[in-house]
């Protein structure tokens, strides 16, 4: 009798210590352990935005036509992910492979001095846009760690993107005064793409340390989702020449299975 007691209680603690390494009670019944991994994999969703920091400047045809200081960006990115989960659920190391799109752009606003036919002086405005699309492959290895038990928890990831696209784009638009003579086009417009603009090399490869606080949400047996709220900037400078710094802000979603 003693040692079929023993035995259930055996039994009964194995399976906390394995349910419990995944950081949920999904033990079925105290009389029928199931044996479960502690490794999940899934898929993947962010979105983001950020605030970018520049110091570089616009040219065409080798003619400065102003600097670039302030911006904005939006991010999305879906992959695959991984998780392995340690110190009986407490904490886990994670990683996973992404498509990442993402959108930058800055404004700055110039001005020409002009000879009227009455031999004054006056000048025209002009706003100049930079806007930059890239594509690339992300992979990122952190870890987490539940915070005082709950599962809530904080992350720490770093980033590493690879671009595999990218398409840059300035225009120019003649803000005023009104009697200011549109571009030559057809027809005329007072806003042009800029197709000789160009920018300093903007590097390949950047590495962003991500920090996050989030939630995991049991959905069943071997089955959890997160949310997770995250901030990230880049450690390097985005270009070869000049400056151009960025800090974003964003949510992203997991939805993980056992295997």
């Amino acid at each position: 009798m003693m040692k079929s007691i023993w035995s259930i209680l055996s039994a009964m603690l194995g399976l906390y210590s394995i349910a419990g390494a995944q950081g949920f009670d999904w033990q079925m019944s105290s009389r029928t352990p199931v044996l479960l991994s502690n490794q999940f994999v899934g898929v993947k969703a962010s979105v983001s935005i950020s605030q970018e920091f520049g110091d570089f400047d616009f040219y065409e045809d080798d003619c400065n036509c102003g600097n670039f200081e302030n911006g904005t960006g939006a991010h999305y990115s879906a992959g695959l992910s991984y998780e392995k989960w340690l110190q009986n659920g407490l904490a886990s190391i994670r990683a996973s492979l992404d498509f990442s799109s993402s959108s930058s752009k800055f404004e700055t606003r110039s001005s020409l001095p002009v000879l009227l036919p009455d031999d004054s002086e006056s000048e025209i405005n002009y706003l100049n846009s930079y806007e930059l699309s890239l594509g690339r492959i992300a992979v990122s290895f952190g870890a987490k760690h539940r915070i005082y038990e709950s599962h809530f928890y904080g992350s720490v990831d770093l980033l590493l993107l690879l671009n595999i696209s990218e398409e840059q784009k300035h225009y120019e638009k003649i803000l005023g005064p009104d009697w200011a003579p549109p571009f030559p086009g057809n027809p005329p417009s007072r806003r042009r793409l800029v197709s000789s603009g160009k920018t300093d090399a903007i590097y390949s490869l950047s590495a962003v340390p991500m920090f996050g606080l989030g939630y995991d949400f049991a959905l069943g047996m071997g089955t959890y989702s997160s949310v997770e709220f995250n901030i990230g900037s880049p450690l390097l400078n985005r270009i070869s020449k000049g400056s151009w710094h960025s800090i974003s802000y964003g949510i992203g979603f997991r939805l993980q299975k056992m295997f």
